[in-house]
């Protein structure tokens, strides 16, 4: 019990984390009649938020909730009927196939998320992003990643996940977004290991490749425990962590990309990296490294 307390301790101090401090700011912040919404932004981007917190910070910053903080109860209140209402439905209209079918009595998960989205878009009558029949991978691993951060919560699973997909623009065909910050992720990577950046090249890798890494805000190759830290950045704002997260995953799978000789070889070794590097070290690493850059232009 004592070495994983140890272990937690410092792996927040390598974040350059405070967690007492972050506790502080942010009771200090959400206990106000009204969310300062730029002070809380700043912490987010700032220190590792505390987990028990995350949910309701991130309902604050995506407007699930409003900032008037005594509006709170209710809207909860609304939104868990709401919750409910869309589940049915959606069971009704858009039924699950094959192993995702499962009676709506059952625990919430990523298929039956992005079914009631398809849903409340089509209610809304705003831009439909996504088809009956075609359901993107990535938001899977955006839906299970946020249903494992809420713990348990599925309501508040929901509509964070409704709203981090509407204030992210993630659409069904993001593919402007997604080439710009592969090449932005490669750039980066020019910058800090060029032999590695050469080999890439010299191999035939084309920025598409790492798309789909973007697609899905990386959660497709990182598990929540690490990702949820690099997302209070993203939801408040700032994307450029997701760049530093590719780079340290890039860096730390660096022998292994160098085996690469093609293309295909380098697009094999994506769906292992997982399996394949520290992840807890990796996102200690993107932080750490995106703070210092960050810090040397102020």
């Amino acid at each position: 019990m004592n070495s994983s307390k140890d272990f937690r301790k410092t792996y927040y101090s390598s974040l350059g984390v405070k967690t007492v401090e972050a506790k502080s700011l942010l009771d200090d912040v959400l206990s106000s009649t009204s969310v300062d919404i730029a002070v809380l932004t700043h912490i987010c981007q700032s220190v590792k938020i505390p987990r028990i917190y995350r949910p309701l910070v991130w309902k604050c910053l995506l407007g699930v909730v409003p900032l008037h903080t005594e509006l709170w109860e209710f809207v909860d209140m609304q939104n868990k009927e709401k919750f409910q209402d869309l589940r049915r439905v959606a069971h009704v209209l858009f039924p699950g196939t094959g192993k995702r079918s499962r009676d709506v009595g059952d625990y919430l998960d990523a298929d039956e998320m992005i079914r009631m989205l398809m849903l409340q878009e089509r209610l809304a009558l705003g831009p439909i992003r996504f088809q009956k029949y075609d359901r993107p991978q990535y938001l899977y691993a955006i839906a299970d990643c946020i249903l494992e951060i809420c713990d348990g919560h599925e309501a508040d699973a929901f509509w964070i996940f409704k709203m981090f997909v509407a204030k992210l623009e993630v659409t069904q065909d993001p593919s402007d977004y997604a080439l710009k910050k592969s090449g932005v992720l490669l750039d980066l990577l020019r910058t800090h290991n060029q032999p590695l950046a050469d080999h890439l090249i010299s191999i035939g890798v084309r920025k598409d490749c790492l798309t789909g890494w973007y697609l899905s805000y990386y959660a497709n190759v990182m598990p929540a425990h690490c990702i949820e830290g690099i997302w209070d950045a993203t939801i408040s704002g700032d994307g450029e962590l997701l760049d530093y997260l590719g780079l340290s995953i890039l860096v730390a799978c660096k022998r292994r990309i160098e085996a690469c000789r093609s293309e295909q070889d380098f697009v094999r070794l994506l769906p292992q990296i997982q399996d394949s590097v520290n992840v807890d070290a990796v996102a200690v690493t993107a932080v750490s490294v995106w703070e210092k850059e960050r810090s040397a232009r102020v």
